[in-house]
């Protein structure tokens, strides 16, 4: 289908709910999301190996042990960007908007942290069209002009509760439950310049109703002279999804006689066995160094039948720097960040390695006045692109990301004097 790609028109997407724009969308669960929260986002979506007393970071969920004992943390997240698409032929741009996240944090007790999230697993957004002469028996005749138009929208959601517990000082350990939901749409159809052909419609719909497990693990070594390193690992169990999924085909004759068919499809969605390992350097609370890897096995499973996924692999890393944390000075309390990642696809297209993503990203997270609340912006640049000439598309894009945290003691008393 996607040898288009390369004489391709391309337009925005008539998504319901726009919160993407990419052609390479239309392949398995969409454009995968990161995880990564507000500080995540502006250090290359890195977070294995996080603990932060007064931030999310749902990438692990054992990093909830560390939360203030008398805080109430609500962070929530958007993002704005705008996408170049390049076939070689032509170039198009496209602008969206989207909600990224909104989760809320606390301590049950001496060492356990408990976190409420709702953010998105994979997102679908295209609509682009191409044009195709079709030729008779012999270079005379001509059969018109056929146009095909692709069309998607949907992704699956999550809504997550997830517990941190610190048994003893330097390790915690961690689980996220959730709630994977949502449905995706995608549709084809040909029509024909000629008054004489027929034309058709696809129309295939995926239902997802199931659970996810993710498991997370993190071990702080404190030294001597301030310094400190964190290992994280973490795990999200592979399974069946309870799902449906069904085609309809629409025919449409030169006499206007419609003819369609409804089958369902076989084979079943999966979710991988994800592996991710981390590690973050930190000196004085003022500077942070970490790097994550992740391997997600898709290729484990096939896609409703179909031996179209690939094994993942991620490379992330990250830096966050603070004058002084402990200052009266507003400057010296705002965090500078840098980040960059490499990740592999994990679909193929035309039978072949699908696009290859990298990225950097700049952030600031702006305090609240001088309490611990704080305004977070990231800017980030991602190229997708792949080596194979059968997929002539580049899609570059920059992303405005925006982020709120709500920190605040909550649960202190008072005392009457």
């Amino acid at each position: 289908m996607l040898a288009s790609f390369s004489v391709g028109v391309f337009a925005q997407s008539d998504s319901p709910v726009p919160n993407i724009n990419s052609p390479y969308s239309m392949y398995g669960f969409g454009a995968l999301k990161d995880k990564a929260f507000a500080k995540g986002k502006a250090m290359g979506g890195i977070g294995y190996a996080m603990q932060d007393a007064m931030e999310i970071n749902i990438k692990n969920p054992a990093s909830y042990g560390a939360v203030d004992s008398l805080t109430m943390i609500v962070d929530a997240g958007m993002s704005a960007y705008s996408s170049t698409f390049d076939d070689g032929v032509s170039t198009v741009k496209a602008n969206n908007a989207a909600f990224d996240y909104i989760a809320l944090q606390f301590r049950l007790f001496k060492g356990m942290g408990m976190t409420f999230a709702y953010t998105p697993f994979s997102s679908v957004g295209y609509n682009f069209y191409t044009s195709q002469k079709v030729a008779g028996s012999n270079s005379s005749t001509d059969f018109g002009t056929n146009t095909y138009t692709y069309k998607g929208n949907g992704g699956l959601q999550e809504a997550m509760v997830g517990l941190g517990y610190t048994p003893f000082k330097g390790f915690s350990l961690g689980v996220n439950a959730s709630f994977l939901h949502g449905s995706i749409n995608r549709f084809t159809t040909v029509s024909s310049s000629d008054a004489n052909s027929y034309g058709y419609s696809i129309t295939e719909t995926f239902d997802v109703k199931d659970y996810r497990l993710d498991f997370g693990l993190q071990y702080k070594l404190t030294m001597k002279e301030k310094h400190s390193v964190t290992l994280g690992l973490a795990y999200s169990m592979g399974h069946k999804l309870n799902s449906d999924a069904y085609v309809t085909r629409m025919k449409t004759s030169s006499s206007n006689v419609v003819t369609y068919s409804v089958d369902t499809l076989s084979g079943g969605m999966y979710l991988p066995n994800i592996y991710g390992a981390g590690l973050t350097y930190q000196y004085d609370n003022r500077l942070t160094l970490s790097a994550d890897f992740t391997l997600q096995k898709w290729a484990e499973h096939k896609f409703l039948g179909s031996d179209a996924l690939l094994d993942r692999r991620e490379y992330r890393f990250g830096a966050e720097y603070i004058h002084n944390p402990n200052s009266k000075n507003y400057f010296s309390k705002i965090k500078y960040r840098i980040g960059g990642y490499y990740s592999d696809p994990y679909v193929k297209i035309n039978g072949v390695e699908g696009a290859r993503e990298f990225g950097v990203s700049v952030g600031l997270a702006l305090p609240i006045l001088y309490n611990k609340s704080m305004v977070q912006v990231s800017g980030q640049y991602s190229r997708l692109s792949s080596s194979n000439s059968s997929v002539g598309l580049k899609e570059n894009m920059f992303k405005l990301n925006v982020g709120i945290t709500f920190n605040e003691r909550w649960f202190m008393k008072q005392k009457v004097r």
